[in-house]
């Protein structure tokens, strides 16, 4: 980009000398008014370009600098609560009367769309061709003699006609990238529990193992198109077209006036509306990524669950009873539980973020589900 600004600190100074100059030069003031007009809507072109360009670089940087520093605050895990001192013993808390059960929560990712730039704003020429009328012109090349073939005196000569005059036109050369692979960090590396065996492991009630397991990075790659140089227009002068008759004519000129001419119609082209180009800015274009974002790092926790078959009944037929006011397939509330009742609490939980405790019901989610807890 600053050879680019570069190129338009150069072109400025010649924009002021061809003004200085102009009442001075051999050419028409009008030819000169018109290559500067031309001249200084090029570069302004090439600045909206420019200025468009380091905008999205510059929101582009933004974005993925986010990413980032989210990528840094997922690593690593903070101490596991309740542990002791150089242990890797997790322990209940002890609360009288009270039920825990060890729960697994996993990594919380958001799935976001991400707009990457793969090709750079750049600009375009749209060229409008010259437009010519069609104009019969009839050319004698020669003459019906008859009988007088012999008596007439007779030359033939080559003569040069015009179809089609010279012309000025411009051509484009298209603006110039090139492609690199470019690399979106979709995923922050973060980490996660997995049952286990080993030293490492997360000793939870002498039979339950954890270890911690880093899930990597993960990386999309899309291919970027980078400008490398804008469109360029060069003015070329075309060749007339012509064509060359050969005509058999009497060398008396009197003598043409008495004999019926043979004609030929050639087609010549008049330059009605000369060839012109116009340079227009072309946006960036753009892919979508889906970026994974982490929202809430993996851990253990203990969970405060009821412990009382009884009460335990009394409330799963409540809970049934509120979830299927929700909507939800439970079948029959009876306290008892089934793989409806299984099933509604698995989307219940899903979809309200609280740990899946398969048949337990937690204080949390009966407080969710505004249930007196003490009747």
């Amino acid at each position: 980009m600053d050879r680019f600004v570069t190129t338009i600190g150069r072109i400025t100074p010649t924009i002021f000398l061809a003004l200085a100059v102009a009442s001075c030069a051999s050419v028409p003031v009008e030819e000169q008014s018109e290559e500067l007009r031309l001249l200084l809507g090029e570069i302004q072109a090439r600045e909206q370009v420019l200025d468009k360009r380091q905008a999205l670089l510059k929101k582009r940087a933004e974005l993925l600098a986010t990413i980032e520093i989210q990528q840094e605050q997922a690593m690593p895990l903070e101490p596991m609560p309740n542990a002791a001192a150089g242990s890797n013993y997790l322990a209940a808390p002890k609360e009288g009367g009270q039920c825990h059960r060890l729960v697994h929560l996993p990594a919380k990712l958001s799935a976001e769309p991400l707009e990457v730039v793969v090709q750079d704003a750049a600009d375009q020429i749209v060229l409008s061709p010259a437009i010519f009328s069609t104009v019969p012109r009839s050319v004698v090349v020669g003459y019906k003699l008859g009988e007088a073939a012999g008596e007439v005196e007779m030359r033939t000569r080559q003569e040069r006609f015009t179809i089609k005059p010279s012309y000025i036109d411009f051509e484009v050369e298209p603006a110039q990238f090139d492609a690199r692979p470019q690399e979106i960090l979709s995923m922050a590396a973060h980490q996660q529990f997995l049952p286990c065996d080993g030293a490492a492991a997360k000793l939870i009630d002498g039979n339950q193992k954890w270890c911690a397991e880093t899930v990597p990075a993960q990386y999309q790659t899309v291919e970027h198109r980078r400008l490398l140089a804008l469109s360029r227009v060069a003015e070329v002068t075309r060749p007339a077209e012509t064509v060359t008759l050969t005509i058999n004519e009497p060398v008396n000129p009197v003598d043409t006036a008495l004999y019926e001419p043979i004609v030929e119609v050639l087609e010549q082209q008049q330059l009605v509306t000369p060839a012109s180009f116009k340079r227009e800015v072309l946006l960036p274009e753009f892919q979508t990524v889906t970026v994974k974002r982490l929202l809430r790092p993996a851990a253990l926790s203990w969970v405060a669950v009821v412990c009382n078959a009884k009460n335990e009944a009394r409330l799963l037929e409540q809970v049934q009873q509120v979830l299927a006011g929700q909507g939800y397939a439970i079948g029959e509330a009876d306290g008892e539980w089934g793989e409806n009742t299984d099933a509604a609490l698995a989307k219940y939980r899903a979809e309200n973020d609280l740990p899946q405790i398969g048949r337990d019901l937690s204080l949390e989610e009966l407080m969710l589900l505004e249930l007196d807890l003490g009747s």
